[in-house]
């Protein structure tokens, strides 16, 4: 964690050079931190300080650095100028400002665990996808578009309002995919939930535009040709969202599959709720063609019902997680619960992806998941090092996901250079995903 907050200010830094001068940042006037020169004489420092109407302030004495005062009506990078002149002091930055960074205000987010746990009631301290920090990164983007296949939509709900597409519904055949049911509601909420308003649940995307899908009935059941008929209609869009289980590996529903996978659509599908060796048969999570999603709880143990087996790729948070209240306009909450509710988180990573780079493609995205999921969070028998059949990768980190993809691309690469080759040094372990690339081959990584 601490790795990927020193990366991400010196990307900040790398960055700010393209979208804005140091001097528009904002900054405490009249306060400047200053570098004294090894060996500096503090009596003779505070001499000097004075003569150029500035006062020493406060210290970090085993860093050599200080707390410079001065009157704020001085342009600080005009002193800072002044002081970086004198021999006794190496540098003078301004004291800039940060902050606490994006935290939604919906009256429900501080029972989202999922979001932030931050342990007691809420389970494990860290038992979560790191949402808030990387919220700093994006919340979205409206060009990005996410397919939920499922028992539709409730189309007035506050939580949905000015992001929904025009869907369909294959049970009604009809072009209104009315909700009748709740868990296809219930599922966006968890993806998409409009945030910081104040009411509710924040989703994990907040911008991302919505294309509801009905396959599913009253019942919850959905029959295979309905099915296929919402894949080739949602076929192309960004990212496809499958909190559906329990369909047999037919060679139309492959086929439909592959079709959408053919048209650019990220598949994100559940990994079962039948427990021991359902990810390999459960479709269409099972398809090597979707990404399979298990659930986990605020402890970061397997859901017991989660599915496990070769085809399992990764884990998120499944066992009530909060979302919308289905067919309410309340200001109110459910806790959610299964494989259907790990599997909008995932898809909700996929779109905050999307928003930062649109060129990401299922592989793409696939590989920054399970090379950013945090490993051996679970028990031990279950949760081994690398690769399991219980764990997957790993349980997802939205945070982690982003700030790999924000590091990769602040790197420069050029593949007309000689040689051809990027060696950063870094300090400790770094989750990073290795994209393919025609012009790019990745020959060595030596950490030092």
């Amino acid at each position: 964690m601490a790795m990927f907050a020193r990366l991400l200010a010196s990307i900040g830094l790398i960055l700010l050079t393209t979208s804005a001068s140091a001097q528009e940042l904002p900054h405490a006037p009249g306060e400047l931190i200053a570098k004294m020169a090894e060996g500096a004489d503090l009596a003779q420092l505070d001499a000097m300080l004075a003569q150029n109407g500035c006062v020493r302030n406060g210290a970090v004495e085993e860093m050599g650095l200080i707390l410079v005062s001065f009157d704020p009506g001085i342009p600080v990078f005009d002193m800072a100028a002044q002081l970086e002149a004198q021999d006794d002091i190496e540098f003078a930055d301004p004291n800039y400002l940060g902050e606490g960074g994006f935290v939604p205000n919906d009256s429900r987010f501080g029972s989202q665990w999922h979001h932030e746990n931050r342990g007691g009631l809420l389970g494990t301290l860290g038992a979560d996808i790191e949402s808030v920090p990387a919220w700093d990164i994006t919340r979205g983007d409206s060009s990005v578009t996410v397919a939920v296949l499922d028992t539709g939509i409730d189309s007035d709900h506050p939580e949905f309002a000015g992001r929904l597409l025009p869907g369909f519904d294959f049970v009604n055949n009809d072009s209104d995919p009315e909700d009748d049911q709740g868990h296809g509601s219930e599922v966006t909420g968890l993806l998409a939930a409009n945030a910081d308003n104040a009411f509710s649940v924040a989703g994990v995307d907040h911008y991302c535009s919505i294309l509801p899908v009905k396959v599913l009935n009253q019942a919850n059941r959905g029959s295979t040709f309905n099915l296929i008929r919402g894949l080739n209609f949602a076929a192309g869009v960004d990212v496809i969202s499958m909190s559906l289980i329990g369909y047999p590996p037919t060679s139309g529903l492959v086929s439909a599959l592959q079709n959408a996978r053919n048209a650019g659509s990220i598949l994100i599908a559940c990994a079962g709720n039948g427990g021991f060796g359902d990810a390999d048969i459960s479709f269409p999570g099972a398809s090597p063609l979707t990404i399979s999603v298990g659930a986990s709880d605020r402890d970061d143990v397997r859901a017991s019902f989660s599915g496990t087996g070769y085809a399992l790729d990764v884990l998120a948070p499944g066992v009530a997680v909060r979302t919308v209240r289905w067919n309410s306009a309340a200001d109110t909450s459910r806790p959610f619960t299964g494989c259907s509710a790990a599997t909008p988180i995932v898809a909700g990573i996929a779109t905050l992806l999307l928003s930062v780079d649109p060129t990401l493609s299922h592989s793409d995205i696939r590989n920054i998941l399970t090379t950013t999921a945090e490993d051996q969070v679970g028990p031990p028998d279950q949760d081994t090092p690398g690769r399991d059949n219980f764990y997957g990768h790993g349980r997802v980190n939205l945070f982690n996901a982003l700030s790999a993809l924000v590091i990769a691309a602040a790197i420069d690469i050029k593949p007309g250079s000689d040689p051809n080759s990027i060696n950063p040094s870094l300090e400790g372990d770094l989750p990073v995903a290795i994209l393919s690339s025609d012009t790019f081959d990745v020959m060595d990584v030596d950490e030092t």
